[in-house]
């Protein structure tokens, strides 16, 4: 006799484990520049990312200008006559996560704080970042001044050669604290400081990680067993009965 063994159907369930978060990078337009990084040792080397590109560096996107005068950085007075100067960046987007900034020095010795970064958010989010050189930030032409850094959240050269006689970017990465975590990010502020070529940082570019939720669910998997037993179960009372036959 013919042995029919039933079909089990296992069904998968999908539910909703939350919403898709999606990151973009987004580069950001600097206000202002104040000096021309091309007339700098090894200055040449930037000519490929000028008078404006967009460039990918370090897997980070990022906007590249210049004014009506050449200058694309944005540095405290100069090397002569050193001033502490701020440029206020506005951003107004919410969900912002973190920052990357093309950010080294004119000079400068290890230890010296060469400036900082500040993040402004709603409800009083504040954060701020001070740019030591050879923890976060050094020269940008490796030669006689501060050549290496610390941080884990700095990555060297992603920009240029890392090498004795020769101009690089370095790229910081600033990771918000959960203050800011549903708040709006209103303003960077950059802030370079330092005593001339005892190390004064400079800013090349500005790129911000926005976080959001797609609004798709995320689905979840999982195997129905209603039934499974009584199946089983059938299956073993038919197959008795046939042995008894």
């Amino acid at each position: 006799m013919k042995l029919t063994i039933p079909v089990i159907a296992l069904s998968l369930i999908c539910g909703s484990s939350g919403l898709h978060a999606a990151t973009s990078l987004l580069p950001i337009s600097l206000p202002s520049f104040t000096d021309n990084i091309l007339t700098y040792n090894d200055g040449a080397a930037y000519a490929p990312l000028y008078p404006a590109s967009n460039q990918t560096l370090g897997g980070v996107p990022f906007k590249f200008e210049s004014d009506a005068s050449g200058n694309n950085i944005f540095l405290g007075g100069t090397l002569s006559a050193p001033v502490t100067a701020s440029l206020n960046i506005p951003i107004n987007l919410p969900s912002i996560t973190s920052a990357y900034a093309l950010i080294n020095t004119i000079g400068g010795s290890p230890g010296i704080d060469s400036g900082s970064i500040k993040f402004e958010g709603t409800n009083g989010a504040i954060h701020e970042v001070d740019l030591i050189v050879g923890t976060h930030v050094r020269d940008h032409f490796f030669g006689a001044f501060g050549n290496t850094t610390t941080s884990p959240d700095t990555t060297e050269s992603v920009f240029g050669t890392n090498a004795f006689g020769s101009a690089h970017y370095d790229m910081l990465k600033f990771d918000l604290p959960a203050s800011f975590q549903g708040e709006t990010l209103n303003n960077i502020v950059f802030t370079s400081d330092g005593p001339g070529l005892g190390g004064k940082a400079f800013l090349a570019a500005l790129t911000v990680a926005q976080t959001t939720s797609s609004g798709v669910p995320e689905p979840t998997f999982g195997i129905s067993l209603l039934g499974l037993g009584a199946a089983l179960a059938l299956s073993r009372r038919r197959r008795d009965r046939l042995q008894q036959d």
